[in-house]
């Protein structure tokens, strides 16, 4: 689940009683441009009168929906949003060294992040947008004729992955496949040895796609919202979703 929330900074703009249509504009892009479906739990009280920039940490896996919210916001209200992209751990790590002191908002790609946001004190609430879940990407004509999860452990076969230390679409494929087990014994562990002997681990989901695109890699492991994006149509496929656990996007902030 993407999962967004405000931290805990004690100098948030003053706010209003009407929707803010920056929550609104989240989810529609969300939906519209990543080719994400879910709900939103509504936002009664807008942002107004900032006298500082919002801050925004942001999963990579949504630059491009977020920055046509971002782009609408400033039109509309005259606010400069500051973002900054990166993996959702690696993003809950900066958020726990600074303590939530250098932003506002917390955009997360599984609600397990924003979750731990919210119990280590960082944040308030969480609350979900959208549902995405994890598939396998290859390049147009899938050219080694790859079928089902376990052709990713094939010599012939090289595969991208964001690190699941970094970020949420790893761990959701980590999590998910430390539970298949085989003859040759857990299938996590057979694919971790064969990314790490002739793939790659890769910081965001976006690097996953990008070396996909690029035909750096004969697969990728992705989010289904990814394969979507106006900068990947048409130069990825997206294979084998069958099995895998909607995870919910959220968002979570602070009053």
């Amino acid at each position: 689940m993407l999962s967004i929330c405000s931290t805990n900074r004690t100098d948030q703009p003053a706010r209003r009683g009407r929707v803010n249509p920056l929550w609104t504009l989240l989810l529609l892009l969300a939906v519209s441009a990543a080719g994400l479906t879910g709900g939103l739990m509504w936002l009664s009280q807008p942002i107004s009168g900032a006298n500082r920039p919002l801050r925004l940490y942001c999963a990579a896996g949504m630059r491009m929906a977020v920055e046509k919210i971002v782009a609408k916001y400033k039109a509309e209200y005259g606010v400069e949003i500051e973002i900054q992209y990166g993996g959702s751990n690696t993003l809950l790590s900066q958020l726990q060294v600074n303590n939530s002191e250098d932003a506002d908002l917390y955009l997360a790609a599984d609600d397990f992040y924003t979750a731990q946001a919210v119990e280590l004190g960082l944040a308030l609430d969480v609350y979900p947008i959208a549902y995405s879940g994890p598939v396998i990407a290859v390049p147009p004509g899938n050219p080694k004729q790859i079928r089902n999860i376990g052709d990713l452990l094939r010599p012939d076969v090289r595969v991208a992955m964001a690190d699941p230390d970094q970020a949420a679409v790893g761990r959701a494929v980590r999590d998910r496949l430390s539970r298949v087990e085989t003859r040759e014994g857990n299938f996590w562990e057979q694919l971790q040895a064969s990314i790490t002997d002739r793939g790659v681990f890769k910081p965001t989901v976006n690097d996953v796609a990008n070396d996909v695109k690029l035909g750096a890699v004969d697969a990728g492991l992705v989010w289904d919202s990814t394969v979507k994006l106006p900068d990947y149509a048409g130069s990825m496929e997206e294979l084998w979703r069958r099995g895998w656990r909607a995870i919910p996007i959220c968002w979570s902030w602070r009053r």
